[in-house]
């Protein structure tokens, strides 16, 4: 009588445990794979802005930069809600013991609003600064273009340092969603 109803209670827990688990790796992968599809976007618009910045910069010795003002991308950052909070969790969780280079995964959402809110407009600034000059007809002296180019190379080594965590995070967003136990 005893194993007539503690048995069913036992297969009843065991079964919602499993079922529970199953669920719970699931969102984990599903989260991982939405926190790809969301870095790759970031990391589409990142790299445009890089190769505008690197061309500029090329290109502005030696053309006329009038016609080279650009509009670094930043479509891509709307404040926290462009990385969720459960994805965020997941980097944090998935990149605990990982030795980043240059920046860690779980400071994402700071170094991306870095990029889309600092960088962004500050290297903007110099460049119409620069253009500014040129418009008045006259070049920037070679110690101008020296300053000039010296602050974008900065800009854009950052933004490449950003990029390069972008996409740490997304091989460890798709390692953790191809394993059958997702971290």
């Amino acid at each position: 009588m005893f194993s007539k109803f503690i048995l069913p209670i036992i297969i009843a827990i065991i079964t919602y445990t499993i079922v529970d688990r199953l669920g719970e790796w699931k969102k984990r992968r599903q989260f991982s794979k939405l926190g790809i599809a969301i870095i790759n976007s970031i990391l589409e618009e990142i790299g445009h802005g890089i190769s505008q910045l690197e061309t500029f910069l090329k290109d502005f010795k030696t053309s006329n930069p009038i016609n080279k003002i650009i509009g670094l991308p930043n479509q891509s950052w709307s404040g926290m809600d462009t990385i969720s909070d459960d994805v965020l969790l997941r980097i944090i969780e998935i990149s605990d013991n990982y030795n980043p280079k240059p920046y860690h995964p779980k400071n994402i959402r700071i170094h991306c609003k870095n990029y889309f809110k600092h960088i962004s407009n500050n290297v903007m600034i110099e460049i119409n600064r620069a253009v500014k000059i040129t418009k008045s007809m006259r070049l920037l002296t070679d110690d101008e273009y020296k300053g000039f180019s010296k602050v974008v190379k900065v800009y854009i080594k950052n933004s490449k340092d950003v990029q390069t965590m972008l996409n740490d995070t997304v091989k460890l967003l798709d390692k953790n969603s191809s394993k059958i136990i997702p971290k």
